[in-house]
């Protein structure tokens, strides 16, 4: 049905598809056209999976497509990864494409992906349900006051590059890390209230090189991290900053897993690669590095449920962590300016028979505050907050005001100059029981 398609679509700006099946791929929609369908009745179908195959190429502005079926080559579900063989994408990479919306699709059984649009400006996807698909749901190269919202999106395999258990697969992604086109920092856009599972090789949200982004009210369920944040490399080589993360629910039941929330250069560990984010209010279960991934020895004594690495101006407030594997909020490399306050850490689970509700491992951390949250019930070989490695003079935690429920060691240092704040003011312990063990110069 492709020739008689397309020239409806060269003909028309409103096409309807009423209820029905069609045989067809590679159709151009022209700039000011509605595309839309009767619901999951209308069924848009590419028998063939191979590579450089695509259903719908965006070929100009101010484009909607709503409320069909548009079934990729595999049918209900994946077994093979085929690059560039993707639902819906645009037609140039090195031109914007503006006020574009998405919405009431159901999207299934493409080699790479459901949606893959390269420099969006002012694109809404919405109300999506994209899965099995063999590696991601919806990509924004670049893009400008973009939106992902209310999808659902999961089931992506097997995945593409890296080695098992790690292969790269993702439910969104908002980022400009590509090494083979230029494009803009993302910036404006927001990642809101999506359903995003099983994605169990790799992220369930992706962000690179953003600024003045939002993820916010997602639930994220069994996939391995929860959601990335860091800097472009490369062609795009640009840091990530103006970023808040809230409101968001996070748990894994999978066999590997590691952190929720991980921010962190994407290569060089040890610079900085970022600043200015707020992650607060977030429900996190099950994350942190567990024992089968820390018995891969490829991340060994990493991640926390929340991982900050090599960043500036870092809010941390009102998260609830719940059974998180060997640390709940972990601190790496150099941060400059972060607070640790209001969350609430329970249950921890020890990996390598240890746990941390809140480990510092950072050698130059600057007014970092540790106040107002509260640690309950830990087991095993257990720190309420753990700050090791030799921190620079100078630089160290401001502790105080924090509830301690059950018997552990309270604050556990080793090291040289790990400084600890020691101000009356701050350290009205609410126990009689909280203590410091202390170990090194």
């Amino acid at each position: 049905d492709t020739a008689a398609i397309q020239l409806a679509l060269t003909s028309a700006r409103n096409v309807h598809f009423p209820t029905g099946t069609y045989e067809a791929q590679g159709l151009s929609v022209p700039a000011n056209t509605i595309v839309w369908g009767d619901g999951a009745s209308t069924v848009l179908r590419d028998q063939t999976a191979a590579t450089a195959r695509y259903m719908f190429t965006l070929a100009g502005d101010n484009i909607k497509i709503r409320d069909m079926l548009i079934e990729g080559g595999q049918g209900s579900s994946t077994s093979t990864y085929y690059a560039t063989n993707t639902a819906i994408v645009n037609a140039n990479d090195a031109a914007d494409y503006s006020d574009i919306e998405l919405s009431g699709l159901e999207i299934r059984g493409w080699g790479a992906g459901g949606i893959s649009l390269y420099r969006p400006e002012r694109v809404y996807c919405h109300h999506n349900y994209i899965h099995n698909c063999g590696r991601h749901g919806i990509f924004y190269f670049g893009g400008k006051d973009s939106h992902i919202h209310d999808n659902h999106i999961g089931d992506m395999a097997p995945g593409s590059g890296g080695s098992s258990p790690f292969i790269n697969a993702y439910g969104v992604s908002l980022t400009n890390n590509i090494a083979t086109a230029s494009f803009p920092q993302p910036d404006g856009c927001t990642i809101k209230n999506n359903r995003v599972e099983n994605i169990s090789t790799w992220e369930g949200i992706d962000v690179h090189g953003a600024i003045n982004f939002e993820i916010s009210g997602n639930v994220v369920t069994d996939c391995m991290i929860g959601a990335f944040i860091g800097p472009s490399t490369g062609t795009n080589d640009s840091l990530c900053e103006h970023g808040v993360i809230s409101n968001n629910t996070f748990t894994t039941t999978a066999t590997y897993q590691r952190a929720a929330i991980l921010l962190a250069p994407s290569y060089n560990v040890g610079t900085l690669y970022g600043s200015q984010f707020v992650i607060a209010n977030n429900r996190i279960e099950g994350h942190g590095i567990n024992q089968a991934t820390y018995d891969t020895t490829v991340f060994t004594d990493h991640e926390g449920a929340i991982e900050v690495v090599g960043a500036s101006d870092v809010t941390i407030t009102g998260n609830n962590i719940i059974r998180a594997n060997r640390i709940g909020i972990h601190l790496e490399q150099e941060i400059l300016g972060c607070s640790v306050v209001g969350n609430r850490v329970v249950d921890m689970v020890p990996t390598a028979s240890q746990a941390y509700c809140i480990r510092n491992e950072v050698p130059s951390t600057t007014i970092a505050e540790v106040s107002g949250n509260t640690f309950q019930r830990l087991t095993g070989s257990s720190n309420a907050v753990d700050v090791t490695g030799s921190l620079a003079s100078g630089f160290g935690v401001r502790y105080g005001h924090n509830y301690h429920l059950g018997s552990f060691t309270t604050i556990f240092t080793s090291g040289s100059l790990a400084l600890l704040h020691d101000d009356s003011d701050w350290n009205k312990r609410e126990i009689a029981s909280a203590y410091i063990t202390k170990s090194g110069a």
